[in-house]
């Protein structure tokens, strides 16, 4: 009896702890979400408040600490930049990209431009895992470069996966912080999907609803950035409590027909702000406005572009929503 009280306390006590993780999770999503607000506003003295906000209550994912670094630029405040751009260096950033990057010109020229302070930053991710990943991936892309048999590939992917599902034993899910980032070079900043996130995708398609609670988990606790989880859900086994996007076009919130923009319709849209609220997504009417800002001013990353259809005419947006909504009743 005495065991089973016990057990039960320290349930109790990884989930109150959880929650409390979840609570804070909250408020660095919003605090996000408030600084590209203002961004889309040119305000960027509050952006830069919001930004230095959130990074309280977590150490910033890779875009936001690029966003609050170029807040920072923008208004002056020279030393918070060289602070967020220690914290990308720390994840496997060279300061040499930000040399190149003209949004950072005014910094590079200024007395708190220090190289040699830069040079001093050490990585603070796991180094042998991450070069443990780029051999993974190898693999994984390997075995779909040559004309393998599809059975052999399939082969290739289980045991990829295994490896895979050994790592997240060990380590949990494999955050920014552990296993670093991927930039093509010294003078590139890291386009597309992470190593993992190319190898999780195969995998997810593969099983598509193996790793959904794990995900939503990981995300809960902080160590996967949410719209990672959007991008995998795609992929999973249709379920209508991971949707967090309308169309599944070209992996985009929004779609563009000529000069206009689209999310879903409004009962649709109903379930997917829904979903989104759960892992602290922004609602979808911001995802409007961040690709508003990407098209038209694209020095901050924040948003994705849309799919573009010119000649795509409103029965047919009209019929996807229907086909939607039709798959998520089916399931």
């Amino acid at each position: 009896m005495a065991r089973k009280n016990y057990l039960a306390i320290l349930i109790l006590l990884a989930f109150n702890t959880l929650t409390l993780v979840s609570q804070d999770l909250r408020k660095y999503y919003e605090n996000v979400f408030i600084s590209e607000k203002f961004i889309f506003q040119n305000e960027f003295d509050s952006a830069f408040v919001y930004y230095n906000k959130a990074n309280h209550v977590r150490n910033l994912f890779l875009q936001d600490a690029y966003n609050a670094a170029l807040t920072s630029v923008k208004i002056g405040e020279y030393t918070h930049a060289n602070l967020y751009i220690k914290k990308m260096i720390q994840k496997g950033i060279s300061y040499k990209y930000f040399k190149k990057d003209t949004n950072f010109i005014n910094l590079v020229k200024s007395k708190y431009w220090d190289e040699d302070v830069f040079n001093d930053v050490k990585p603070l991710y796991n180094v042998n895992l991450h070069n443990f990943l780029l051999n993974l991936l190898e693999k994984d892309q390997d075995c779909r470069k040559s004309n393998i048999d599809e059975k052999l590939r399939i082969d290739v992917d289980i045991a990829i996966g295994r490896i895979i599902d050994s790592l997240f034993a060990t380590y949990g899910y494999l955050s920014e912080e552990l296993i670093g980032v991927f930039p093509k070079d010294n003078e590139h900043f890291p386009i597309g999907w992470s190593p993992l996130d190319v190898i999780l995708i195969h995998q997810v398609k593969l099983f598509n609803s193996k790793y959904k609670d794990f995900f939503e988990k990981s995300v809960l606790d902080g160590s996967m950035e949410n719209k990672v989880l959007a991008m995998h859900s795609t992929n999973f086994l249709n379920d209508s409590n991971y949707i967090f996007k309308c169309f599944y076009l070209g992996n985009c919130d929004v779609l563009k027909i000529g000069k206009h923009y689209f999310t879903c319709g409004e009962d649709l849209e109903i379930l997917v702000n829904k979903n989104r609220l759960r892992i602290f997504m922004p609602p979808l009417s911001h995802s409007i406005k961040s690709v508003q800002l990407k098209l038209l001013y694209s020095d901050f990353k924040i948003g994705y572009k849309p799919a573009e259809y010119e000649n795509l005419d409103e029965f047919k947006i009209d019929k996807k929503i229907e086909e939607t909504k039709k798959r998520l009743q089916d399931n």
